[in-house]
């Protein structure tokens, strides 16, 4: 499937006390960190900016950070990596259906 308009993750996202919440675990099999983003509209740099201290402010025994890859597929899309001094990092999406 080819992306036929601008993506709003590459070029903006609003985050509001609905979806301000990012869990993970730093440990395998280990307990659930919550960062807490702060409200405000992003562009992707600005987003992952707050990733990524929103990530230290909840767990400070680890260093996040991130790359973001603009080239991949001709440009049309963009990877985002999170990286960590840890050695285990899982992300932990929960998908809302509205009915």
């Amino acid at each position: 499937m080819a992306l036929t308009g601008q993506s709003l993750f590459r070029y903006g996202v609003e985050v509001t006390t609905s979806n301000n919440a990012l869990d993970f675990k730093k440990v395998s099999g280990g307990t659930e960190v919550q960062a807490t983003l702060r409200s405000g509209y992003y562009s992707l740099t600005g987003l992952m900016d707050e990733v990524a201290r929103a990530m230290n402010a909840a767990d400070p025994a680890h260093v996040y950070g991130y790359t973001i890859n603009r080239n991949v597929n001709g440009g049309l899309e963009c990877r985002v990596t999170i990286t960590t001094n840890g050695t285990f990092l899982s992300l932990l999406f929960v998908v809302h259906v509205i009915t």
